[in-house]
């Protein structure tokens, strides 16, 4: 099966600035996300990769989609922290 991430040649994301990537632990779309991290750290890029416990797709936005806020509230906690990161 070609993924679109297939196509990226190496050195496709040379230069693209730190990255956060976000994902659940049921997400459709895993091994994609789990490519796209590869990718990108070949190239050079840091990556933090977040891995939710008890989350589907897009969980933070979708909130009928996981059982409880706490997938929610523990990728808020390290949005914030790798932000905070990036300014100080």
């Amino acid at each position: 099966m070609l993924l679109a991430s297939d196509l990226a040649k190496p050195g496709s994301y040379v230069g693209y600035p730190r990255t956060f990537v976000s994902v659940g632990d049921a997400e459709a779309f895993q091994r994609e996300c789990d490519q796209l991290v590869a990718l990108l750290q070949n190239d050079g890029v840091e990556v933090s990769y977040d891995v939710q416990r008890d989350a589907v797709h897009d969980f933070w936005g979708w909130s009928i989609a996981v059982p409880s806020n706490a997938a929610r509230e523990r990728l808020a906690e390290r949005v914030y922290a790798w932000i905070a990161g990036l300014v100080g």
